[in-house]
C-alpha cells in the first residue's frame, strides 16, 4: 500500500474521530440539560418541617412495629428421627489438617494446595487457623507438620 493511500485513510479516520467527540459532547450537554429538568426543587423549609415526623414519634412507630411482628409465633416442626443424617463434607481445616498428617514428613502450602485442591490463599488461611489450635507445628520457614 503506497504511502499516500496510508496517509488518506489515517485523515478520514481522524476526521472520523473528531466528528464522533463532537456528537459525544452534544449529547453529554443535553444529558446535564435533562438532568437539571429532572432534579426535584428544594421545598421551603417550613414545609420540610411539617412533612418530617419528630424523632419521638419516628421511635415509637418503629418500636410499635417491632412488637407486632415479634408476637407472631410459628408453629414447630416435628423432629424427623427416622432418617439418619448424612455425614458432611470435611471443611478446609479438617481438609488441611488430614493432609498434613498423611505427609511422610514436613509439607509446604503450594503442595498441600495440590493435594487438595483448594487455592493457595485457603490452605494458608487454614494452616494459620491450625498453628493457632495447636493441630501443626512450623517445622522451618513455610514447612508443616501435624503435632
Amino acid at each position: 500500500m503506497p504511502v499516500t493511500d496510508l496517509q488518506h485513510l489515517i485523515k478520514t479516520f481522524a476526521d472520523g474521530l473528531k466528528t464522533m467527540a463532537q456528537g459525544i459532547d452534544t449529547l453529554a450537554d443535553r444529558i446535564e440539560e435533562l438532568a437539571k429538568q429532572q432534579r426535584p426543587k428544594k421545598p421551603k423549609a417550613a414545609a420540610a418541617r411539617k412533612a418530617k415526623p419528630s424523632a419521638k414519634a419516628a421511635a415509637k412507630a418503629k418500636k410499635a412495629a417491632s412488637r407486632k411482628t415479634t408476637k407472631k409465633k410459628t408453629p414447630k416442626k416435628a423432629a424427623a428421627k427416622a432418617t439418619p443424617a448424612k455425614k458432611k463434607a470435611p471443611g478446609v481445616l479438617d481438609q488441611v489438617h488430614q493432609t498434613v498428617k498423611r505427609a511422610k514428613g514436613p509439607v509446604d502450602a503450594a503442595e498441600i494446595a495440590k493435594r487438595t485442591g483448594l487455592a493457595r490463599k485457603q490452605v494458608t488461611n487454614a494452616l494459620y487457623k491450625l498453628k493457632k489450635q495447636n493441630k501443626v507445628t512450623s517445622k522451618a520457614k513455610g514447612l508443616y507438620e501435624a503435632a
